[in-house]
């Protein structure tokens, strides 16, 4: 018994000498002592902790061994020290490169952990991609979610005042394009990344259970006919004038 509490006590000793050396390496940015420690523990066939990798990742210039530790850490160390906090790196990663569908999974799975210290953010997340895409109802179906958990949270204060001016006027009608209506919200989102790459003012619209891939917003009618003219000289797809919010 008397061994067994040497043994532990030892093993307590390492442990906290081993990751004030972590923290150490990473306070003063040496990427170098933090690679070598992780080359040493890979020859030595020895257990690599979550806060290893996460601490080359962030001080890191290389982008890709950034993601590639990012990464480990979500795919083998879920509900360890990091794991949630590298859910956020990827999902900001991912929404900076235009990868919505991948963002806003690792979005939801930051909702998912519970973690008080980023869970905020991944709401945050999630409500900024759904209005880029103008696709308000899933916006405000997160918005009220936050309020409802965090109705003192760091962005309540925010999201109140925007959903007190969503309801303080009265919506203006226009005229569209459609170009195209998905039950699939990947598939819209591809259609409206080639559009918005050409230039065009392309923005989604989510009505029951589609999506639909809509451009330009008129006044008029006439000015959305003579606009779908043009667009169907240029496109050769099906397209249509709509009248709504």
């Amino acid at each position: 018994m008397k061994k067994i509490m040497i043994y532990f006590v030892i093993l307590i000793i390492f442990l906290s000498s081993f990751e004030k050396s972590l923290i150490d390496f990473y306070r003063n940015s040496d990427i170098d002592g933090l690679m070598s420690l992780l080359d040493t523990l890979k020859k030595k066939d020895k257990g690599i902790s979550s806060s290893l990798y996460y601490y080359i990742a962030e001080i890191t210039t290389d982008k890709e061994l950034s993601l590639k530790y990012y990464k480990t850490i979500v795919e083998k160390y879920k509900d360890l020290p990091f794991y949630s906090h590298s859910l956020l790196r990827l999902a900001k990663y991912n929404t900076l490169i235009s990868d919505t569908t991948t963002a806003l999974s690792y979005y939801r799975n930051i909702l998912s952990s519970k973690d008080s210290l980023v869970v905020e953010y991944g709401y945050a997340g999630l409500i900024g991609i759904y209005e880029n895409y103008a696709n308000m109802d899933a916006a405000n179906y997160w918005i009220s979610n936050y309020l409802d958990q965090f109705p003192s949270g760091i962005f309540s204060k925010y999201l109140k005042k925007n959903q007190e001016k969503e309801h303080s006027y009265v919506k203006e009608k226009y005229y569209s394009i459609q170009i195209g209506s998905f039950k699939s919200m990947e598939n819209a989102e591809n259609q409206f990344k080639t559009f918005k790459n050409k230039s065009y003012d392309v923005f989604l619209v989510k009505e029951k259970e589609f999506y639909k891939v809509r451009i330009g917003k008129f006044k008029t009618e006439n000015d959305a006919r003579n606009f779908l003219k043009v667009f169907q000289k240029a496109e050769a797809i099906p397209a249509w004038i709509v009248y709504g919010e």
